[in-house]
């Protein structure tokens, strides 16, 4: 038994170079956390931390997860031209939401004011805009060899978008919950010894 391909190449590169670009350049104007900034010292950290590489690869574990986890139950009760669409959808799906919860590692999504960055409420949009043209527009769907959406897609897709964001809210929380109590406990250890 083999799985079949759930994306075309085509397919793929509209995902990677026209979707993720536009969210990705937007999240480069996100206001700062000075007081943050101000307390590390410019020079005291590395660009990338040990637990920004940790939680980069476990969202990406746990995306590729659920969105294997989709396809094998589309094609138990879908078409392939159809399961290929639901998980374009749910690649679009898992960048907005990524986007949106990656924003501050250290407050839930809900929590973060959506209209802090303008730039990327605007790429959010366009992206959103690009993903209806897509099933929308005939040539494009053609070109990206879009197939018909499943009656459950809403629900298959919601059920994703919703595991997902558990996770990443989850292990935020477990990431900067877990090092904000062992500072914590340094702190009280070295105020208790002197």
């Amino acid at each position: 038994v083999c799985f079949p391909v759930p994306l075309l190449p085509v397919q793929i590169l509209w995902v990677k170079l026209i979707e993720d670009s536009l969210p990705a350049f937007a999240l480069a104007f996100e206001p700062t956390n000075t007081k943050e900034l101000r307390a590390r010292g410019p020079s005291q950290a590395p660009l990338v931390s040990a637990t920004l590489f940790s939680l980069t690869a476990i969202f990406g574990t746990i995306a590729s997860t659920l969105l294997f986890l989709l396809a094998w139950f589309a094609l138990l009760h879908y078409p392939l031209d159809s399961v290929r669409s639901l998980i374009f959808l749910g690649l679009g799906l898992d960048s907005f939401i990524t986007v949106y919860a990656i924003r501050d590692l250290r407050r839930p999504f809900f929590r973060i004011p959506f209209h802090t960055n303008p730039l990327l409420v605007g790429a959010l949009l366009i992206m959103a805009g690009l993903y209806t043209g897509a099933f929308m527009i005939p040539a494009l769907r053609d070109v990206l060899q879009l197939g018909s959406l499943p009656d459950t897609a809403p629900a298959l897709l919601g059920l994703l978008a919703l595991a997902y964001l558990i996770s990443i809210e989850l292990l935020k929380r477990l990431f900067f919950h877990t090092q904000n109590a062992r500072k914590i406990k340094t702190a009280v250890m070295n105020g208790c010894v002197s």
